[in-house]
């Protein structure tokens, strides 16, 4: 199975989802493309986000989630080939052309598509954490093993302090990564994942990964430059890193901080009425709160006090 979330135009930004789910008598007709989807070429089905009520006021409740089989009539999948890393990952665009499935396949409630494809977020986004632990340690396994190897001037150059210092500060930004990670898993499989803590495991182990497998190339010398040595392997893995990492920009309004002019601070976190949002804005003044969604604020149908808008 996999999951066909992402599209030409809506990567991040979900809510922007085009794909078109049409509800006709006892089917749902689907039209529609969607890019790098996991398992698109060899999975028997799929779970589709798409755009079934496009004219809802809020846009948060425009999507549904929905099976598709993938050996139905207009069901078509092309693998991705020319990968820099994740190779061994089946990768494919999905196109869709009239499309028919049965009403029954619809996951859960009309509607509900966003609010689900959250609370997935929420739980997936922590195992991208442990890739990320996970690829650090392998580069300073790697790089401990070399460095006590490597002679030097005559000496192996994890006598050195410099090297010392290099393995010292790398070990310590994996324990830091994955403690964060431990916390983001604990807090999904006791039923209620943290989304704010889930984004800083997130991004923090992404980041963690591709500086620690930097520095072990580094300390490789040339050596890390060639395909005879591992490292020269995690240097490649790195960029699925890289990718990882770069997901970070539709979660870091978890964690981040914007500011409204007039001195007004807007913190963002989670709403506690609303978990499945994934995040929120508090905008705090003396003896007040207002809670608005990004990116939107209209949408919210909140009213600020006159004079006070977005900082550019």
């Amino acid at each position: 199975m996999g999951f066909a979330i992402t599209e030409p135009d809506a990567g991040s930004d979900t809510a922007s989802a085009s794909t078109l789910g049409v509800f006709r008598g006892e089917e749902i007709v689907i039209n529609g493309s969607k890019v790098m989807i996991g398992n698109g070429s060899v999975a028997d089905f799929l779970l589709v986000f798409c755009l079934t009520d496009p004219d809802a006021e809020r846009k948060s409740k425009r999507h549904s989630i929905v099976v598709v089989e993938a050996d139905r009539e207009g069901f078509e999948a092309d693998k991705i080939t020319g990968k820099m890393g994740l190779r061994a990952s089946n990768t494919a665009n999905i196109f869709f052309s009239n499309v028919r499935i049965p009403r029954e396949n619809l996951v859960g409630r009309r509607g509900e598509g966003f609010y689900q494809l959250m609370q997935f977020f929420d739980r997936s986004r922590a195992y991208v954490a442990a890739h990320g632990v996970g690829l650090a340690q392998g580069a300073l396994d790697l790089a401990i093993d070399h460095v006590k190897t490597r002679e030097q001037f005559g000496q192996k150059i994890a006598s050195f302090q410099v090297t010392q210092f290099k393995i010292a500060e790398m070990a310590t930004r994996i324990e830091l990564a994955r403690t964060l990670t431990y916390r983001a898993c604990l807090s999904a499989d006791s039923g209620k994942p943290d989304t704010k803590l889930v984004a800083m495991a997130q991004w923090a182990a992404a980041r963690t990964a591709v500086e620690v497998v930097d520095e072990a190339l580094q300390l490789h010398g040339g050596y890390g430059y060639m395909n005879d040595h591992d490292i020269e392997r995690a240097g490649t893995i790195d960029s699925d890193a890289v990718v990882a990492e770069l997901e970070k920009t539709d979660r870091m309004g978890a964690i981040g901080r914007i500011r409204f002019n007039k001195g007004h601070q807007v913190i963002y976190g989670q709403d506690p009425n609303e978990t499945a949002m994934g995040c929120m804005v508090q905008w705090r003044k003396p003896g007040k709160r207002v809670v608005v969604y990004p990116p939107n604020i209209a949408e919210a149908k909140i009213q600020l006090p006159e004079g006070l808008k977005p900082a550019k």
